[in-house]
């Protein structure tokens, strides 16, 4: 075992992420049993309050000086493939715990009920997806890890074809489906070649933990054809750009549960951060520059795009293809500030993408559209929703005050230091963010009411309750900053200085390369 960990025997002295994983599961079984919607909607609601509460744990369990994984389970598996059933967690992915539970509560309390068609498949569906989430954010082996990545995708074809909203929805989900499945091959590829990495440079067979791997003496040959494969898988997921295409028509055709779990927790990012950087460090140090040119990118053509939608949910879609790339961006630039604002914006998507969501959500359905020429005026017939909406999307936009600050400030300081054009085309694409968000302003909040929009409800009690609590969390997080920084400080700063030492490394080979053809001289005297 690691030095570097902390076992869940230690500090606790129970399999808490162990039980995270199996208190969904073990609901969706029970809501399948359940004989209708109203003891289905309870069903529910005591395992996503359940879930909640042990998700949430870890967030005060752990050590926030301490950068190795914590809480930390091991149970054998396929030990004669070097394949182990691990679980930790650590200040990357605590607060992602955290969010997924109380984004799913969130879900289920607006979706499950006697209203909802075939509702036992449907809870039996979010939980399942719950699952698979908590499983990609605690499984520290990549092999399992990999298996909970492709868990995704059974409940989120079932939540798009059979819940969907759109006449597409069968296609969106096979486009899904077929997309994830190329990625996902391209990313367990890159997972094999690491154990095979092991074993060649050890002798000791194959291993697929993350500390044994980062050992590892990797040449950069190896490094290099490791991180394409990985950025390739990742990126699918993510989406990066131009791997995005698949997207707009899941969140134009599909339910709004799967709008919310998608449209926020952006997977294929947490990949890049937990295993692309520390795996493939001189690599990554090599590969900067593309990063920054993929992040811009998507940073400008998400929101070119989402300045041209007619449709509210493609907007958001492409939208969310542009926070991506400004994320990106702060990885490329391989420092502290940069790296953590990434996280950070992480945390925010899974907050300000998935409250917006979640309204739109509300909004259709009432009206039964997301076209913005049959939307407007929703200012005089959704005063509250109105008011989480317009909160939420300038909070993605960085309002100071909002959690949104904080991770872009992060990401343009960082930017600022490895490359100031890098800054300087952050903060065009933020402007053009700035015109689009605005358009939608002017479509869908202010006008003229249209059509069913004229006589919309507003926000019931517990739709309130629940953009209520996103918008409190992202007004907390932009005035007290201070926990959730401290909280992902060290997991960031681990990697950071792993990505500092393969900096030195990538100088060193400079300059033997510019004195092997010339350009220095280094027998000339040194003078005293």
């Amino acid at each position: 075992m690691s030095p570097v960990e902390l076992t869940a025997a230690d500090t606790l002295g129970l399999p808490l992420l162990s039980l995270v994983l199996i208190v969904p599961i073990a609901f969706a079984v029970l809501a399948l049993f359940a004989p209708d919607g109203v003891q289905v909607r309870r069903v529910a609601l005591v395992g996503g309050v359940l879930e909640l509460i042990l998700a949430s744990l870890p967030l005060f369990l752990i050590d926030r000086d301490h950068p190795g994984m914590q809480l930390v389970e091991r149970h054998e598996w396929m030990p004669s493939l070097g394949v182990m059933a691990q679980l930790g967690v650590d200040g990357l992915s605590a607060p992602l715990l955290a969010l997924t539970a109380l984004i799913t509560l969130g879900v289920i309390a607006v979706g499950a009920g006697p209203q909802q068609r075939m509702p036992q498949v449907w809870v039996g569906a979010i939980f399942t997806l719950e699952t698979a989430l908590m499983g990609v954010y605690t499984a520290q082996d990549l092999i399992f890890f990999f298996m909970f990545w492709e868990m995704t995708l059974i409940p989120l074809h079932l939540l798009t074809s059979i819940y969907g909203v759109g006449r597409e929805r069968g296609f969106a989900a096979n486009k899904l489906v077929m997309t994830m499945m190329v990625g996902g091959g391209v990313l367990l590829l890159a997972f094999l070649l690491l154990g095979e990495t092991h074993r060649e440079l050890t002798g000791q067979g194959f291993s697929f933990d993350p500390v044994k791997l980062q050992a590892l003496d990797i040449p950069l040959s190896r490094q290099l054809l490791l991180f394409g494969l990985m950025l390739i898988g990742f990126g699918f997921k993510a989406p990066i750009f131009p791997f995005h295409s698949w997207m707009p028509g899941l969140l134009q055709e599909g339910s709004l549960g799967v709008g919310v779990l998608t449209v926020g927790f952006k997977l294929g990012v947490y990949g890049l951060i937990r295993f692309v950087l520390p795996l493939t460090p001189d690599a990554v140090v090599l590969a900067a520059p593309l990063l920054a040119v993929l992040g811009v990118s998507g940073l400008f053509y998400g929101a070119l795009v989402a300045l041209r939608q007619e449709s509210l949910r493609r907007a958001l879609a492409f939208g969310g293809l542009s926070h991506v790339g400004f994320a990106l961006v702060g990885l490329a630039s391989l420092n502290v500030q940069g790296v953590q604002g990434a996280v950070i914006c992480l945390v925010n998507m899974a907050l300000l993408s998935t409250g917006v969501f979640l309204l739109t959500g509300f909004v259709w359905l009432r009206t039964r559209t997301s076209e913005l020429h049959q939307l407007g005026g929703l200012w005089l017939t959704m005063p509250k929703m109105s008011t989480f909406f317009v909160l939420l999307s300038v909070a993605g936009l960085g309002l100071p005050g909002t959690s949104g600050f904080i991770g872009e400030h992060l990401v343009l300081l960082g930017a600022a230091r490895a490359n100031p054009a890098w800054a300087l085309l952050l903060a065009l694409g933020a402007a053009l963010g700035a015109a689009w968000t605005w358009r939608l302003f002017q479509s869908v909040i202010f006008g003229r009411p249209q059509g069913d929009a004229a006589t919309a409800t507003d926000l019931r009690p517990r739709e309130l309750l629940c953009v209520a609590l996103l918008a409190a969390l992202t007004l907390g997080g932009g005035l007290a900053p201070g926990p959730l920084l401290a909280l992902t400080r060290a997991p960031v700063e681990a990697i950071t200085a792993r990505l500092d030492e393969a900096q030195q490394r990538a100088e060193a080979r400079q300059g033997e390369w510019l004195v092997s053809i010339g350009v220095i001289n280094d027998d000339l005297p040194t003078q005293n």
